[in-house]
């Protein structure tokens, strides 16, 4: 299952024309040079059967090269605890992306670059290789890959081209690792100029429902209340009164409700904090569900039957994903794609 630390960061980077403007700040400027980016895009909108593995965080992206039509792959892998195995686990989907791409076409080998985005306790020093201890390591195959330590700033004139969302998205996640809850809200005060930055910002996604993601992320992995993040963020906006209750919002005020009361359910037989801890995940799971389920009645019309069946048994990860869309998709087939 990915963590909120993996949502949050696919919520932002699955979009291209955020991801694009990260991946320039951290590749060499001889192999930035050599990438067209005005064809940079998500690789699994556009081409069948390149899905590493039935994980939703994972992240693809194609772009041509300057001097010809040869595509170059870039994987995007987000770790947030051990880098152990990160590199032997991207190293295998390199090697599976490039079975998958030679068997589908002729030509020269495809190029793949691997990044790994690590925010994490340690600093990514501590995890790099260390020398050869045995006969044998000399024969371990290796990936080379590029390393980003998300809690390093990069410098301000790589910075000032990523764009606001990314940097906000970043920001959170570093935060949340290293921060208590007093120190959380100092952060959050710092971020004003982003947060105005991405309320200013035409999507996708909405700036609501990245305001929404953001804010509900800080909520579940810290300290702090709802009413403490949400006044954090809305006076660092220009607008808060104009901001609309997004899908988002509507799912986890039911969620929370039906999460109280199971949770007090299951504290009268369990105890009372392992009840409401229980009861606040099984409780916003069923409320967006059943306001998913509405929310697609409303938009679409009644819903076939086995659309109907796919929603009430899909996991918390497919859920999140269908009410990200559902916002602006135009069809039910834009929502299920």
């Amino acid at each position: 299952m990915p963590s909120n630390h993996d949502q949050l960061f696919h919520f932002t980077f699955r979009h291209a024309i955020h991801t694009a403007t990260w991946i320039k700040s951290v590749l060499p400027k001889r192999v930035r040079n050599a990438i067209d980016w005005s064809t940079f895009a998500a690789a699994q909108e556009r081409i069948p059967g390149v899905r590493l593995r039935s994980h939703f965080a994972d992240l693809v992206f194609v772009a041509k090269r300057v001097d010809s039509d040869e595509l170059v792959w870039f994987i995007i892998e987000h770790k947030s605890g051990q880098l152990r195995y990160a590199l032997a686990q991207t190293l295998r989907y390199v090697v599976h992306l490039r079975h998958v791409l030679q068997r589908s076409r002729k030509g020269p080998l495809p190029s793949v670059v691997p990044i790994i985005a690590y925010h994490g306790q340690a600093p990514l020093t501590h995890h790099q290789h260390s020398e050869t201890t045995t006969p044998f390591d000399r024969f371990a195959p290796r990936l080379p890959a590029i390393l980003v330590d998300l809690g390093q700033q990069p410098s301000t004139r790589a910075q000032a081209k990523v764009s606001p969302l990314v940097r906000l998205t970043i920001r959170a996640l570093f935060a949340v690792t290293h921060c208590d809850a007093a120190q959380l809200l100092e952060a959050i005060d710092s971020w004003g100029e982003l947060v105005q930055a991405v309320e200013r910002s035409e999507g996708p996604p909405l700036p609501e429902v990245s305001l929404d993601a953001i804010g509900w992320y800080l909520v579940d992995n810290s300290d702090l209340t709802e009413d403490q993040v949400h006044m954090a963020l809305s006076k660092n906006l220009n607008h808060p009164e104009g901001l609309k209750m997004t899908t988002g919002q509507r799912i986890r005020l039911e969620s929370r409700d039906l999460g109280r009361s199971e949770g007090r359910s299951e504290g009268r037989r369990e105890g009372r904090s392992e009840g409401r801890s229980e009861g606040r995940r099984e409780g916003r799971s069923e409320g967006q569900l059943h306001v998913l389920l509405r929310q697609l009645t409303k938009r679409f019309g009644p819903l076939p039957k086995e659309i109907a069946e796919r929603v009430q048994s899909a996991g918390q990860p497919q859920l999140d994903t269908w009410i990200d869309r559902v916002l602006d998709a135009k069809s039910l087939a834009d929502v299920f794609a």
